[in-house]
């Protein structure tokens, strides 16, 4: 538990925390911290340490699927909007996790939270095209947000990007981004009321 504060001290002197040390997270947090953002020096350098766990995830994302095969009919270009809209997912539901961790305090009950992204999961067109799905999951996967991040991720590879679908991608990521701020803003001043 005390790695947080080992990193912050060795990012604000440029100095190198017990090994390896991480001296590449080093220098960009360094950098990334004296930028004129909101918040204090932890804050930048945690916001810095979130940005940089979804965004791997978005390169293991796009690296998988080209080691598999896939074709990515946009390009680069599609290939940056995927990585974008991918890394953005990261940070959206982190911060439905993160919230979750500040009510209950227990990395246990984070865990627990796995089911119910299937749930979540699979109520979506994530796994089935739309048109598959019947009854009530058709009607939930038309409205659950993950459907239009995916359908936005979805389409640089199996069509032309378009607008459209980009744009309610990101309205869905808007939409999950407020519900997590929401979340852990109040939970954070429930946990600073009640003194834990």
């Amino acid at each position: 538990m005390w790695d947080t504060g080992e990193y912050m001290a060795a990012v604000k002197v440029l100095g190198l925390p017990h090994p390896p040390g991480n001296p590449l997270f080093i220098l960009i947090a360094n950098a990334f911290a004296k930028l004129p953002l909101p918040g204090g020096y932890a804050q930048r350098v945690n916001t810095l340490s979130a940005l940089m766990s979804a965004l791997s995830a978005g390169i293991w994302f796009l690296v998988i699927g080209l080691i598999f095969g896939v074709h990515i009919n946009e390009g680069v270009p599609g290939a940056i909007v995927m990585m974008l809209l991918v890394t953005l997912s990261g940070l959206a539901f982190g911060g439905i996790g993160a919230a979750v961790a500040l009510r209950t305090g227990r990395a246990s009950v984070v865990q627990g939270l796995f089911p119910l992204v299937f749930v979540i999961l699979f109520l979506s067109s994530a796994f089935f095209p739309q048109d598959l799905l019947t009854g009530p999951a058709a009607t939930i996967a038309q409205y659950n947000p993950l459907s239009f991040i995916v359908e936005g991720i979805r389409d640089p590879v199996i069509s032309s990007l378009t607008w459209e679908v980009f744009g309610k991608a990101i309205a869905s990521l808007v939409l999950v981004f407020a519900i997590g701020i929401a979340l852990s803003s109040m939970a954070l001043r429930r946990r600073i009321r009640m003194g834990g």
